[in-house]
C-alpha cells in the first residue's frame, strides 16, 4: 500500500482522467420542497475527499493513484438557477468530449460523514469497473 491520499492525488485543473465539478446551488432544491444546504455540498464533499486515506483498497484490488484526477472548481454562484443549469451542460459536454470522467459535486444536506465515505468508496471503486 502506497502513502497516497485521495486528497493529495487532485490538483486544481480542466483536463485529467477524471474531473470533478462542483455545483453549489439551492434553489433547485428549494423548488422542489427539499431542505436548503446543497450549496455548501461541493464543499463538504472536498472537504471529505481531503479526509479520504487510502487510494488503494486491497479488499476491491483497486488502485486509483495512477489516475489524473482534477477539480475544475464549481459552477457560478453568482447566475440565475437556469443559467447555472446551462454552464453546467456546455461545461460537462467539454469534460466528456475530452475524453475525461466527469463526476458532479453536489450533497444532499442530510449526507453524514459515513454515506460521505460510502460515496466516495463507491465512486472510486466504479472507477476501475
Amino acid at each position: 500500500m502506497s502513502n497516497n491520499t485521495l486528497g493529495n492525488l487532485i490538483c486544481p485543473g480542466k483536463e485529467g482522467d477524471v474531473v470533478l465539478l462542483g455545483f453549489p446551488h439551492d434553489e433547485g432544491v428549494a423548488i422542489n420542497g427539499g431542505r436548503p444546504g446543497a450549496k455548501s455540498g461541493p464543499e463538504k464533499f472536498r472537504f471529505w475527499l481531503n479526509k479520504y486515506d487510502t487510494v488503494e483498497n486491497s479488499r476491491t484490488e483497486s488502485d486509483i493513484s495512477n489516475l489524473k484526477i482534477v477539480d475544475a472548481g464549481d459552477i457560478s454562484t453568482d447566475i440565475s438557477l437556469e443559467e447555472a443549469h446551462s454552464e453546467l451542460t456546455s461545461r460537462t459536454r467539454e469534460i466528456l468530449q475530452s475524453g475525461s470522467i466527469f463526476y458532479e459535486l453536489y450533497l444532499k444536506p442530510q449526507y453524514q460523514p459515513r454515506q460521505v465515505d460510502f460515496l466516495i468508496t463507491t465512486s472510486v471503486s466504479s472507477l476501475h469497473g
